[in-house]
């Protein structure tokens, strides 16, 4: 009785998961056995498709919706391939894990907040990556730029390069 419990609970928290993206998963998993793909590979395209779902979903109509809908279920298919695979070819690592947790967040907040952008990097990401002081003033304001003032800023640079083009100076 309790093993029957337990299985009820487990098919309730994710069935999904349960009935047919790991099912899915362990069936596509021949395929990519004998092929230099990788756990990591699987985990950065259910990142990306999960942060193109969100910008689907921004456009706002319900044909981008459905799109959306059908984006997210092959994001959430390769969220459960990519652990498949990983257990298949003896890949598995705590790096892999927090790959996968960091592809998650980003699908996330994607899906959920569609006109925000969840990547973020500060001055000390910067820093360690060896970039130079200018160099971090730049990446801030070319983020400020697209993030809060891309729209007045893109007509004002549009009114200099069309002035520039036809010959006046200001």
């Amino acid at each position: 009785m309790r093993d029957d419990v337990d299985e009820l609970l487990d098919l309730t928290t994710n069935p999904g998961d349960r009935l047919w993206r790991y099912p899915i998963g362990r069936w596509a998993v021949r395929y990519v056995m004998d092929t230099p793909i990788t756990p990591h590979h699987i985990t950065a395209l259910h990142a990306a498709i999960g942060a193109a779902t969100g910008f689907v979903i921004a456009q706002g109509t319900p044909r981008a919706w459905l799109l959306a809908g059908v984006m997210y279920e092959v994001r959430s298919i390769l969220d459960c391939f990519d652990g498949v695979v990983a257990r298949a070819k003896k890949l598995s690592s705590p790096m892999g894990r927090a790959l996968d947790e960091t592809a998650d967040t980003i699908g996330f907040t994607y899906r959920e907040v569609p006109k925000w952008n969840p990547m973020n990097v500060c001055s000390y990401h910067l820093q360690e990556a060896g970039a130079t002081p200018v160099q971090e003033v730049a990446y801030s304001l070319a983020t400020a730029i697209d993030d809060k003032l891309e729209p007045r800023l893109r007509a004002r640079a549009d009114a200099l390069v069309a002035d520039h083009a036809w010959g006046h100076r200001r």
